[in-house]
Parts: structure tokens; C-alpha cells; sequence
């Protein structure tokens, strides 16, 4: 035999409905938001209590309470998302699914069933019961196991693959870095000639800045594979470009002797990177 039914509605508002007999009758409860119940109507939106304060752990600090049920236990702190107070009264206790939560001491008062799933096995929400809720008493620890999941599924497989293929890595790196600073140079010589259109020291900057990232690459992939030879390319690209990148960026069209050292510094830099990549691997061990 059914005794009365709970029905949720969106925004919180629950409803409370007694099957149709003798004084049966509907009871509307309205939640704050943080989810806890505040005042009960009847179908007609008369007020059938008095209004409910809590602080934000969901402890009631006023005698005034909200009956929603036909027994003792009653929707009253996280009420609307279905968590019953069990225990009423001066020390009330809250059944939030896997454990019970005193409101009044803010903490759970079993233990975390997900091992480091919080700050420690008994605090709620992190100590911020306004940012973070526990409405089921693992949630955190959900969180944590499915974040720990996703980085698997992901970040982690990148990180193994990047692993598994650090020579690859560092011999693309040390091409792309070639490519800018030869970009830079091209660049540089049509600004020398006079023949650069106005934006041309800003790509030259742009493109330098790229080889010295393409280095840094490298030369962090080279190290981790065991390979001098790609370790000094990267750093010699890193190092070139940075240079070039910051001689470009303080350069203008009419500073031909500025333009000319920069472009200098990139093609040294890119036929540096070429040489190293190209040959010293062989003879340097790692990647050969």
C-alpha cells in the first residue's frame, strides 16, 4: 500500500502527495538554494509552516521546522534533492546515501567510503558547503577516481605515446625550427633589399620566436631520449632564435645593420639545427 508519494519539480520545489482518501491532501515544499527546505504550502499556496532558517551547513538555527511526510522523518536540510532528516531535534541527522551528516557539527559521521576521496574521511564538501556539496557521501571521491579515469583515457595515453616516440618528436621539432629560421632569413634579406613590405620585421620576430620553441622541443626530447646530437641542435635553435627573435622585435624597416644581424643569427641558427639534427645523431647515440 502506497502511503504518500514524493514528486520533485524542476527548480527544486517538491511536492508531497497523499493517495486520495479521508484527509488526504498535498504539501508543497520550497527549497533555498542551497537545496534546503524552508516553508510547506498546501495545494492552494497557503503557508502550512513557518519559515525555516538554516546556516549554510543546513543546520536549522530556529524552532520552526517543515513537515512534508507523514512520519518523523522529514525533507528538511537538502531536502529537495531527496535527502531525508532522519533524526530531528537539537543534534539532526541527515541521511545523505552512502553516510549520515550532522548538520550541526559539520561533518559526516562515518567514513569516507572512497579511500582520500576528501580533505579527510569525515569533512563535507571540503570545508565549503557553499561551492561544494556531498549530497550522496562520495561525490568527491567520484570526482577524483572519474578525473583520475579521463586522464587515463587521455593526457595519460599522450604522455605514454609521446614517450614512445621522443626520436620522432625531436626530429620533427628540429625541421620546424629549421623552417623558421630560414623564414626569419628570407624575411631578413627583403628587409636588407629594401624590398619588405611593413609587417616583414614583425613575421621575422614572430617566426624566430617559433624556432626557438621548436629548440626548446627538441633539445627536452633529444635529453629524454639519450641523444646529444638533438640536445645541442635544440639548444643551438633555441638560443639563435631567441636571440634573432628579440634583435627582430626592436628592429624597424629603415635599421638595414639590425636587420642584416638578425637575419644573420637565423640562417646561423637554422643551418645549426640541420646539421645537428641530421648528422650528429648518427655519431651521438640516443636516436641513431
Amino acid at each position: 500500500m502506497v502511503l504518500e508519494r514524493y514528486v520533485t519539480l524542476p527548480g527544486g520545489v517538491q511536492v508531497t502527495v497523499e493517495p486520495p482518501q479521508p484527509g488526504g491532501d498535498t504539501t508543497w515544499s520550497f527549497p533555498n538554494l542551497q537545496g534546503h527546505n524552508f516553508v510547506t504550502t498546501d495545494e492552494a499556496g497557503t503557508a502550512t509552516s513557518g519559515y525555516a532558517h538554516y546556516d549554510p551547513w543546513g543546520y536549522r538555527y530556529n524552532t520552526t521546522g517543515v513537515t512534508n511526510t507523514s512520519h518523523d522523518a522529514q525533507f528538511g536540510a537538502f531536502g529537495s534533492n531527496g535527502n531525508k532528516l532522519t533524526e530531528p531535534g537539537d543534534n539532526p541527522i541527515t541521511h545523505m546515501g552512502a553516510r549520515p551528516f550532522s548538520s550541526k557539527h559539520a561533518r559526516f559521521l562515518t567514513v569516507d567510503p572512497i579511500h582520500g576521496g576528501c580533505a579527510n574521511n569525515y569533512v563535507y564538501g571540503y570545508g565549503d558547503p557553499i561551492n561544494g556539496a556531498d549530497l550522496n557521501g562520495k561525490i568527491f571521491g567520484w570526482v577524483k577516481d572519474k578525473a583520475g579515469d579521463a586522464w587515463n583515457a587521455t593526457g595519460g595515453r599522450a604522455v605514454s605515446w609521446a614517450g614512445d616516440n621522443l626520436c620522432g618528436i625531436a626530429e620533427a621539432a628540429s625541421w620546424v625550427g629549421a623552417g623558421l629560421a630560414f623564414g626569419a632569413l628570407a624575411l631578413g634579406v627583403a628587409v636588407a633589399a629594401g624590398t619588405a613590405p611593413a609587417w616583414a620585421p614583425a613575421a621575422a620576430a614572430a617566426a624566430a620566436v617559433g624556432a626557438a620553441v621548436a629548440g626548446s622541443v627538441q633539445a627536452v626530447a633529444g635529453y629524454a631520449a639519450g641523444d646529444n646530437g638533438h640536445v645541442a641542435g635544440g639548444v643551438l635553435t633555441f638560443v639563435g632564435g631567441g636571440v634573432s627573435g628579440g634583435v627582430w622585435s626592436a628592429a624597424g624597416k629603415s635599421v638595414e645593420p639590425v636587420s642584416r644581424v638578425a637575419a644573420g643569427i637565423g640562417v646561423g641558427t637554422g643551418w645549426g639545427g640541420i646539421a645537428t639534427a641530421v648528422n650528429l645523431p648518427e655519431s651521438a647515440g640516443g636516436c641513431s
